[in-house]
């Protein structure tokens, strides 16, 4: 039974939002979701972890959002650690849901409604993911995943929105917009602090489901806009010299080998040797595309 229905049960939403450098994608941001919070529906409360944005992206946002609780990192964090700080941050009032919220995604109207739906009780062990639409192509950008069910525990295929009214089950998740409830951070924690900027979304879908029973919800149509991460000019474009794709695969934003070393030990299965290497030489080889998630 959804915990919210005859008692004029009125949820705190904490949202958690990792910013660098993009003032104004993060103002429209911003915008949508309070566009998209209904005052009937939810109170939300915003931690803005700002890490070191020499556009003044920190203080648009106080101006935007003047109680916004703010953290400013020294340029170092990159997504994973900013986000971890804020969550932290927000696991302090224990909030009944915590929104993982990119500062890219703009939101549809209806979708904190739609995730709560997802996700009634605050006290169950439900994780609602957003559907996320390119912009450009129309095509599902992020969305929740489901892992192969054969060795390949750490291959993943994205969930296209249903256009149903049934919600599809998966995995882990892309961290574009995630509604996790109490039920589930307190038992799940935080960010692993081995990750600095991917695959801390993944990892922690992945100990959700397969550690601690949780379910993981995408939401049947798409609830916000968020362009795909370009494959040109990262360690997967084949048209790059060796030393730049290497260059690029080392870097916070590519593969770090501990890092992803650390990802396949978690959760790659007894063959986990076999996936944590294996990027590191195809991008030794000519017109081949490493693999890795995202």
């Amino acid at each position: 039974m959804d915990s919210r229905e005859g008692c004029g049960f009125l949820p705190t939403v904490a949202v958690v939002l990792a910013t660098h450098n993009r003032r104004s994608t993060t103002l429209r941001c911003l915008e949508s979701l309070l566009d998209s919070a209904d005052a009937d529906s939810c109170r939300l409360r915003v931690i803005h972890v700002d890490d070191a944005s020499p556009d003044g992206t920190a203080e648009a946002v106080l101006s935007l959002i003047p109680e916004a609780q703010q953290i400013l990192g020294d340029g170092s964090l990159y997504w994973a650690g900013a986000m971890r700080l804020g969550l932290a941050r927000a696991y302090e009032s224990q909030p009944d849901y915590v929104l993982w919220l990119n500062d890219d995604v703009v939101l549809r109207e209806s979708a904190l409604h739609s995730l709560l739906t997802l996700s009634p009780d605050p006290e169950g062990h439900t994780i609602a993911v957003a559907a996320m639409r390119d912009p450009s192509t129309g095509a599902c950008s992020y969305s929740a995943v489901r892992a192969q069910r054969s060795w390949r525990r750490t291959v993943f295929t994205p969930i296209e929105p249903s256009n149903t009214e049934h919600w599809t089950s998966g995995d882990t998740m892309n961290g574009n917009l995630v509604l996790v409830p109490r039920g589930v951070y307190e038992r799940v924690g935080g960010f692993d602090p081995v990750f600095r900027h991917g695959m801390a979304d993944f990892d922690y879908g992945l100990r959700a489901t397969r550690r601690h029973g949780v379910t993981v919800r995408v939401s049947p149509e798409f609830l916000g806009d968020c362009a795909q991460n370009k494959l040109s000019e990262s360690f997967r474009d084949p048209t790059l010299s060796l030393r730049a794709r290497w260059a690029l695969m080392m870097s916070p934003k590519g593969l770090p080998p501990r890092q992803w070393i650390h990802f396949q030990r978690q959760h790659g299965g007894p063959t986990w040797v076999i996936p944590a290497f294996a990027p590191y030489l195809q991008v030794l080889l000519p017109h081949r595309r490493p693999s890795g998630i995202g």
